[in-house]
């Protein structure tokens, strides 16, 4: 990890998370600069994605207070030069047209008030729409939560609140594309997020639970801006 290129609490950033299983490669980047490669599992292994990715899970109950203003997801990894041009957090979300010929695959920017997508399906409560994650969900605006605005610009926000120890707690994400990359899950893929931790919750926060099995995938390290496996 870069040590200079961390993701603060209580600040906006765009985190991308670029995988190419096929390839051996998982890359990170922070508001468009590299921030840290990891080992991973390989073709088919552990940050391979099922049909449906669960965001801001961890099946060990840990989840984080964070806010997000945009999801994003494509079906490829995205490059170091896509990456920064993607830039930093930007008030309108993630922005859905890069210098290349394929176009973003999902897009959930929470301008409606709710779960549904700007590009692809609606993410859905993992624990249903009476659940634990439900009823810590809120939607709103960077003025209506007292956030700093993105870029200078208010923008449409979803707070994931936190609960206690809690496994099922998470969004369920059906990105609809089809397996790749030579394996069985999706292997060749970015997420894409624009999101802003507050330091609160329980135990390390989550971003998301890639293969839905044991331990979340990728967390926020409080304590030294990493992002990546506990």
């Amino acid at each position: 990890m870069d040590a200079n290129v961390k993701i603060n609490a209580n600040t906006w950033h765009r985190v991308i998370l670029a995988f190419d299983l096929a390839s051996g490669l998982y890359e990170k980047y922070v508001d468009g600069v590299y921030h840290s490669k990891q080992n991973n599992g390989g073709l088919d292994g552990r940050q391979a994605a099922k049909d449906t990715i669960w965001l801001f899970n961890d099946n060990d109950g840990e989840n984080g207070e964070a806010y997000v203003s945009s999801i994003a997801v494509y079906d490829r990894k995205l490059t170091a030069d896509e990456a920064r041009a993607l830039g930093s957090a930007g008030s309108v979300g993630v922005p859905t047209a890069l210098p290349e010929p394929k176009p973003i695959r999902g897009l959930w920017s929470f301008d409606n008030g709710d779960l549904s997508a700007s590009i692809g399906s609606s993410l859905e409560y993992l624990d249903g729409p009476d659940g634990a994650t439900a009823g810590a969900t809120e939607f709103g605006t960077t003025d209506s939560f007292e956030l700093p605005s993105i870029q200078g610009e208010t923008a449409a926000v979803m707070k994931v609140g936190h609960v206690g120890k809690n496994a099922n707690f998470g969004y369920l994400m059906n990105h609809g594309i089809a397996p790749n990359g030579g394996g069985n899950r999706l292997n060749q893929y970015s997420l894409v997020y624009d999101v802003y931790f507050t330091g609160g919750g329980n135990g390390w926060p989550s971003l998301a639970n890639l293969d839905t099995s044991g331990d979340g995938d990728v967390f926020w390290r409080r304590g030294d801006g990493g992002i990546g496996l506990k």
